[in-house]
């Protein structure tokens, strides 16, 4: 398990970079986590007992992208403060805003996708575990 949490905090970071600072691949991931989280249990485990390991994924999971997007921006903002806003340094933080000539809107978009996002993130885990144990689990009031 800690392999795997270490595993996902390298997406997130890797996602976060590659989307420009909005947290796209783990909104993405969330209905994986969450159809994997389901199949890992198998069917000895009843569905509500399912559901609640799969909502605690998708809320540690959630947890793990705010944390690694404040420490980003909370990072972005220090390097800025100490060294200034001319340092290359400050052109790998994909958090901050650019230029207010160039676009001023993009700040507020990533801050308002890096708040949104992890409740996205535990709808779509959810839905991914629910869509799981509604197209395996057997009905247990049917003839067969």
């Amino acid at each position: 398990m800690f392999y795997l949490v270490l595993l996902y905090i390298a997406a997130t970071i890797a996602g976060i970079f590659f989307f420009h600072g909005i947290p796209i691949l783990n909104v993405a991931l969330g209905f994986l986590i969450g159809a994997l989280v389901a199949y890992r249990l198998g069917d000895e485990t009843p569905p509500i007992a399912s559901l609640r390991k799969v909502m605690t994924w998708g809320l540690v999971s959630a947890g793990i992208t705010i944390l690694v997007c404040w420490l980003e921006l909370l990072g972005a903002l220090v390097v800025i403060r100490l060294l200034g806003p001319g340092v290359a340094l400050v052109d790998w933080f994909p958090l901050l805003p650019e230029p207010a000539s160039e676009n001023p809107d993009l700040f507020r978009a990533q801050l308002f996708a890096t708040i949104v996002s992890p409740a996205l993130q535990i709808l779509t885990t959810v839905f991914g575990g629910v869509v799981f144990l509604l197209f395996t689990r057997r009905d247990p009031y049917s003839a067969d």
